[in-house]
């Protein structure tokens, strides 16, 4: 308690800890009583003056101690009660906890609340709080919406990254979800800026519908700005490569192309295409005809060696017998498909300057 600075210590004593017996009657509560008066000391016989002083001294008392064992000043207690843990999410005043089912045999959901969920399930055996996240399992969409529609919550305390928001509409006693187009984002803003709701969240995709064009090139350029990942290897890859026939007017799909340069690779066969080529898995027929084309658009590709992922031809017999429609096509049916993948690409490159400057340093006064 010395150590520890509840009681005071007496100064200039060296090794000896000795404490004011006020501080101790304070200590226990207990009124300090009055100091006594000293009483008067009569003064000595005339004989006992010319006595030596050390007669009349009194002894001091003589401390026994075992032998080998030196005196120690007792060591002060270092330790301290374990701070009571806090919940994690903060709304206001309130605090709710991440919940975990102990009756699972491995946890699939994280639900939240204080002693209940918040979806109002009820659990198997009993509520755990946790405050830290445990990989693999993911929160309850339920009470991820519920918690987020709390208007003094603060959702950076809420441990999730980027959730998928997929916005709700309450039809009398039914809700229902528009999926199509369904944004990413941090719960309350979505990545191409949208605030209003309500919002249903939810950790896990909502699949197969389809994302928001702008939220999913976000999170492509965000990925792409990660050093060593696989996206940031092949930013400057071409995402399509397209082969044209010996014979094929190429002026208007050269002009297309051209308008947003390094997203299709463009090359002209040496010779004329043949039903044969086309046979196999994936074309593999293809693969060394494409290296040694002529190269009429050019773009980076993740291997040298690889098969077009389209071929353009006027041959009346291969468009007959093509086994993928999509992957043989007419020159005229190459422009109408080609012509939303270029405009697509012309609108991602204005998104991606603009992302560009925010993220980049501010300039300067």
């Amino acid at each position: 308690m010395v150590a520890s600075g509840k009681l005071p210590r007496v100064p200039g004593m060296g090794r000896t800890v000795r404490i004011p017996s006020r501080a101790l009657y304070e200590l226990v509560g207990e009124p300090v009583p009055p100091v006594l008066e000293p009483e008067a000391i009569a003064a000595p016989e005339p004989s006992q003056i010319d006595e030596p002083w050390q007669a009349h001294a009194p002894r001091p008392a003589r401390i026994e101690r075992a032998p080998g064992r030196p005196s120690r000043p007792a060591r002060p207690s270092y330790h301290r009660s374990a701070a009571k843990p806090e919940a994690p999410i903060r709304a206001g005043e309130k605090r709710f906890w991440l919940l975990g089912d102990s009756a699972q045999h491995r946890l699939v959901t994280w639900h939240v609340g204080i002693d209940m969920a918040l979806c109002g399930k009820s659990p198997g055996g009993r509520w755990t709080k946790s405050t830290n996240r445990y990989p693999h399992a993911a929160i309850c969409p339920a009470c991820l919406t519920a918690v987020s529609q709390i208007p003094e919550v603060d959702f950076a305390t809420i441990p999730i990254g980027q959730v998928a928001m997929i916005r709700q509409t309450v039809r009398g006693e039914t809700v229902v979800l528009r999926k199509v187009g369904w944004h990413t984002g941090d719960g309350r803003k979505t990545a191409c800026n949208k605030k209003e709701g309500p919002w249903y969240l939810t950790e896990r995709r909502p699949s197969p519908a389809k994302m928001c064009f702008e939220c999913r090139e976000w999170q492509r350029w965000q990925a792409e700005r990660v050093p060593g990942a696989i996206a940031a290897l092949n930013v400057a890859s071409a995402r399509w490569s397209i082969l044209l026939d010996a014979d094929i007017e190429s002026s208007d799909i050269e002009a297309l192309i051209g308008k947003a340069p390094g997203v299709v690779v463009l090359r002209r066969a040496n010779r004329h295409l043949e039903t044969v080529d086309l046979a196999g898995d994936w074309w593999s027929g293809l693969h060394s005809l494409f290296v040694e084309s002529q190269v009429l658009a050019r773009g980076t590709t993740a291997a040298p060696n690889f098969d077009p992922a389209m071929v353009v031809t006027a041959n009346a017999n291969l468009l007959a017998q093509r086994p993928d429609r999509w992957r043989v096509q007419s020159p005229d049916d190459a422009v109408t498909w080609l012509t939303p993948i270029i405009d697509d690409a012309l609108k991602v490159k204005a998104l991606r300057a603009r992302w560009d400057r925010e993220a980049g340093p501010k300039p300067s006064r």
